[in-house]
C-alpha cells in the first residue's frame, strides 16, 4: 500500500484530480466525495440539508442485498454534519432533522441486517452527543430529547439516552424522568 501511494504521490495533484474528476463523472459516488471534500463548512451544511430532505422523500426500496451500502451512505450524512463545524446548537437541530427521518427510511428498508438501525441508534446518538457535551443552553437539549423520545416507533432513538447523563445535569434528568412518568400515569387511567 506504502508503495501505490508513493507512486501515486508521484504523479502529481494535476494527474490525480484529472483522474478523480473523470472517474467522478462516470460514478456519482466519486463525484458526491469529491464535492464533500471541496465543500465549504457552511456548503457541507447545505449539503446535508438536501441529504436530510431527500431522505424524507424517500420512497425507493432498499432490499436486504443493498441495506449495508444504504447504511454506509448514511454514515456519510452524518460525517459530512460532522466535518462542517457547526456550532453546538445548530448541530444538535441538524442531528435531530437527521433522527426524524428513521419513520420514512424503515417503511421503505429490509434492514434486516441492523445495519441500519446501527447507524440510527448508535451512530447519530453519539453525533448528537458529541454535540451535546458542547452545547450550554441544557434545556435545549432537554427540549429536543423529549421531542425525539416521543415518537420513536421504531426504537432507534433510545440511544439518545444512553450518554444522556453525560450531557445533561441531573435537574433535566429528574425532570425528563417526571415528564415520563407523568405520561405513563395518563397512560394508566
Amino acid at each position: 500500500m506504502a508503495e501505490r501511494k508513493e507512486k501515486l504521490m508521484a504523479l502529481g495533484a494535476e494527474a490525480l484530480a484529472d483522474l478523480l474528476l473523470e472517474k467522478g463523472a462516470r460514478h456519482q459516488d466519486i463525484d458526491d466525495s469529491i464535492d464533500r471534500i471541496i465543500a465549504t463548512a457552511d456548503e457541507k451544511i447545505k449539503r446535508f440539508k438536501a441529504k436530510v430532505s431527500g431522505l424524507r422523500k424517500m420512497s425507493r426500496f432498499v432490499d436486504y442485498k443493498h441495506s449495508y451500502a444504504f447504511s454506509e451512505e448514511l454514515g456519510e450524512i452524518l460525517d459530512e454534519l460532522c466535518e462542517s463545524n457547526a456550532d453546538s446548537e445548530t448541530g444538535l437541530q441538524l442531528i435531530s432533522s437527521f433522527m426524524e427521518t428513521d419513520e420514512t427510511v424503515f417503511e421503505c428498508c429490509d434492514d434486516s441486517s441492523g445495519m441500519i438501525d446501527m447507524t440510527y441508534s448508535d451512530s447519530a446518538a453519539r453525533v448528537f452527543a458529541k454535540y451535546a457535551a458542547d452545547c450550554k443552553n441544557k434545556e435545549f437539549i432537554e427540549t429536543l430529547l423529549l421531542r425525539l423520545l416521543e415518537k420513536d416507533d421504531y426504537g432507534v432513538r433510545t440511544g439518545l439516552l444512553d450518554s444522556a447523563g453525560k450531557f445533561l445535569p441531573k435537574k433535566n434528568l429528574r425532570h425528563m424522568f417526571e415528564f415520563y412518568r407523568d405520561k405513563l400515569v395518563v397512560l394508566d387511567t
